[in-house]
């Protein structure tokens, strides 16, 4: 594992235990970190659940790299999707039943802080309390508040947690309602009702900034006191009319949550705002609106110059499949961020059709785009990789950059072409790196072919698909494939050390031992016994000759 500038300590301190044999072997090299974070989206709402669970005391390194500069700078981790990955462990141990994990979770959150300068990356940190903070993170939260850089985050990241509010009142009483991030505060009084509040944070509108103002007015309406609901009505009406971005979409978000239907007149005229910011609030807002009709109306009325891009993301947001051929359209398009949004929109959409119209368009100047649509879509694109990896080079490649991301074992024949007949030695080379994302126990054959007599080069690649492939075998199958190794030749039987140690069944450490004592590679064999669990094997591991 690569040495990382932030985060080990947190990482170091909730390794406790392995996860699974796949994610086990994805993560012991820098280039395939992604894989641990994508097999986890990929899962099913319970499987993600026992991997929150294997992640929090288990191995964090995929995790670790958030802020690992040069892994990001390679690709090696999207820092969004690590950010995700933490947030679902927040929320998992904010769940009820897994309080065990909190003290873990937070000790070690505060200690990565205390170690860290990157602000940016510690606010994010500071922000996972409000999934999981509890009374017992008041005090080093609030402490945090004397801070100019993380105060907003901390203030804000205990609205969940009661003791809080006794922060909130002591602070407000002891400077006579002239306190520091007013908003921030309002926004906390909101959320922990602390309605004898009330009447000073309404003083404090006088003279607050537009963002200021947007907690307040959310605060009071929070606190739902029937005396101030005139208020808050006329404070949602003069955000909406501000010419500040910010106050504005406040305004539209309060006017939303106030008139529910009746405030989409407001939305519609809003969608003809010259600032981007505002038209996608706007459109957001509209999402639980919307309708065929809406779709259409938003299309015709809306949809012109810079903001055909919002109205695509939108169409994409809503999933309408009723202007599918509309969206194919503006594939051709000049605009870049136009087709960018539209790809993606296709993408979530996930209509045969209209995925189809990406596979030209894999490995191409919106690749990107494309091919994180692709592997996003609900639908159905093993269509649309196997008429793209017929393609060009560049579609080839883009395609097995899909599938590291998104498993696909129908592709497995054509990966095999590849590797049996390509003369494109960088295709070879990124099929190999790619053979383990497609694999299923049924393919063991030929996975035995490949070990044999592949290039020396990409023996770890095809060991890696190995492993992945028997993770999914019974022990039982394990045991058989071992027990027919009889007749593989011994000048390549060490290529198969490394699978023999993750099968995890006595008779392949038997077979392991058995190769170390007859001197068969005894250094390579060492190397795969160290992987196995010695407590559980001792007895067998006992037999090792000296």
């Amino acid at each position: 594992m690569k040495k990382i500038k932030f985060l080990t300590v947190l990482a170091a301190m909730m390794l406790i235990a392995p996860l699974s044999v796949y994610a086990q072997y994805a993560a012991e090299d820098g280039e395939n970190q992604p894989s641990v974070v994508d097999e986890f989206f990929r899962s099913d709402p319970k499987q993600q659940a026992d991997e929150i669970q294997g992640m929090l005391v288990g191995q964090c390194g995929a995790l670790s790299l958030i802020v690992n500069e040069r892994s990001m700078a390679a690709g090696q981790l999207d820092r969004s999707r690590a950010e995700e990955m933490l947030v679902r462990v927040a929320q998992y141990v904010g769940q009820k039943g897994n309080d065990d994990y909190h003290n873990i979770l937070s000790n070690a959150i505060f200690e990565c802080i205390s170690n860290s300068k990157d602000v940016e990356s510690n606010v994010f940190l500071i922000s996972l309390f409000g999934y999981f903070g509890d009374n017992r993170d008041s005090g080093r939260l609030w402490a945090m508040v004397e801070d100019p850089n993380y105060a907003d985050a901390a203030i804000r990241a205990g609205a969940n947690i009661p003791a809080f509010a006794d922060y909130i009142t002591k602070d407000c009483h002891k400077s006579q309602g002239n306190v520091e991030y007013k908003g921030a505060k309002a926004y906390v009084i909101g959320k922990l009702q602390m309605k004898e509040m009330e009447p000073m944070i309404i003083l404090w509108l006088k003279g607050a900034d537009a963002k200021t103002q947007v907690d307040i007015y959310n605060a009071l309406y929070e606190l739902d006191n029937p005396q101030s609901a005139k208020l808050v009505q006329k404070g949602a009406k003069k955000l909406y009319k501000s010419k500040n971005a910010e106050a504005k979409i406040g305004g539209m978000k309060l006017l939303v949550e106030l008139k529910c239907e009746e405030a989409l007149p407001y939305l519609y005229k809003a969608l003809k705002n010259k600032n981007r910011e505002v038209r996608r609030a706007a459109l957001d807002l509209l999402v639980p609106y919307a309708n065929s009709e809406m779709c259409d109306m938003v299309v015709k009325k809306y949809a012109k110059k810079d903001a055909v891009a919002d109205v695509a993301k939108w169409l994409g947001d809503v999933k309408d499949k009723t202007h599918v051929d509309y969206l194919v359209g503006l594939l051709s398009s000049e605009d870049k961020l136009t087709v960018e949004e539209a790809a993606m929109a296709l993408g979530k959409i996930g209509d045969p059709d209209g995925l189809m119209a990406l596979a030209p368009m894999v490995g191409g100047k919106y690749k990107d785009a494309v091919e994180e649509a692709l592997v996003e879509s609900p639908g159905e694109i093993v269509p649309v990789l196997k008429k793209a990896i017929s393609g060009s080079d560049e579609q080839v490649i883009g395609v097995m950059r899909i599938l590291v991301k998104r498993q696909c074992y129908a592709l497995n024949i054509q990966l095999r072409q590849f590797l049996m007949y390509q003369k494109n030695l960088e295709i070879m080379q990124i099929a190999y790196q790619t053979l383990k994302y497609v694999v299923l126990p049924g393919h063991v054959s030929f996975l035995k072919e490949q070990l044999e007599n592949c290039p020396e080069e990409y023996v770890k690649d095809v060991q890696n698909a190995f492993i992945v492939a028997m993770s999914m075998a019974q022990p039982q199958q394990r045991d058989d494939f071992v027990n027919n190794m009889k007749y593989v030749p011994v000048e390549v039987l060490p290529r198969y050390y490394r699978v023999l140690g993750s099968f995890d069944t006595e008779t392949s450490v038997r077979k392991l031992v058995d190769c170390y004592n007859e001197g068969i590679d005894k250094d390579e064999a060492f190397l795969a016994l160290k992987t196995v669990d010695a407590v559980k094997y001792q007895e067998i591991l006992k037999d090792l000759k000296k």
